[in-house]
């Protein structure tokens, strides 16, 4: 049986008559090599990013951030004129509908008045307990 050259990596034990290896077989070695390592150091990258868990977690807050912005940005799109007249210029909205709410105060006040003063003036109960007619 054969025994491995000290100092060679890979490829099959050589036999103690085969010839030194050719430029070729170098080359395509050296190229092997290089191509090893390069994959190891994405591996190593790769792993390296696996394990910060503070910056996956960074990274995904902005994604979810970035994701929610655009959204409200579409939804903003979307939303009635109404709406978008309102936001642009609230003041006359306000103004109206406080207007409104205070017509509608005064028109109750003004009803309930009425009513006490109708109900005095025809003899009510409370009135004739006083001894006024």
């Amino acid at each position: 049986m054969s025994q491995p050259t000290p100092g060679r990596i890979g490829g099959s034990p050589r036999e103690a008559g085969d010839s030194a290896p050719t430029p070729s077989d170098l080359d395509g070695l050296q190229r092997r090599i290089r191509q090893t390592r390069k994959d190891l150091g994405q591996t190593v990258a790769a792993l390296t990013a696996k394990t910060k868990v503070k910056a996956r977690a960074r990274s995904k807050a902005a994604e979810v951030a970035d994701r929610t912005r655009r959204s409200a940005a579409m939804t903003r799109l979307r939303e009635s004129p109404i709406v978008g007249r309102a936001r642009s210029a609230p003041w006359p909205l306000v103004v109206v509908v406080g207007s409104v709410l205070g017509l509608l105060g005064l028109v109750a006040t003004a009803v309930l008045v009425r009513r006490g003063r109708r109900s005095r003036r025809s003899g009510s109960a409370h009135c004739l307990r006083r001894g006024r007619r």
